[in-house]
């Protein structure tokens, strides 16, 4: 294991297929959020908080446990089905609905709810 510098990591999440996090323990993964910018769908255990950062947007699998068995019927599961078409579009999408011009206009919004109660 070597670490990766900044300029290696496009070459890297560009080539890849699927970015595996196998977790033992852990709160959040700021990887995550590099694997979505690159609509790259991630499989990770169900540590700390990367199931609420996957699940809900259906960008990824979750492992129950860090378990290498079960690791390996993920990604298993993830390539037998051709996983990767369906969770890179929702990764664009939750890229679309969660951006800067979007969260800029819900607080405007919110201020000006507040403003006007």
């Amino acid at each position: 294991m070597k670490y990766i510098s900044d300029s290696e990591v496009p070459a890297i999440f560009s080539a890849a297929d699927v970015l595996v996090l196998p977790y033992k323990s852990g709160t959040q993964s700021g990887i995550v959020g590099i694997s979505y910018h690159y609509d790259l769908p991630v499989i990770a255990t169900d540590v700390g908080g990367l199931k609420e950062m996957l699940a809900p947007y259906s960008t990824g699998l979750i492992v129950e446990k860090p378990d290498s068995d079960l690791i390996k019927e993920k990604i298993k599961m993830y390539f037998e089905n051709n996983l990767y078409t369906e969770f890179s579009k929702n990764i664009t999408n939750y890229k679309k609905k969660y951006n800067w011009q979007n969260l800029s206009k819900a607080i405007i919004e919110l201020y000006k709810s507040i403003q006007n109660s």
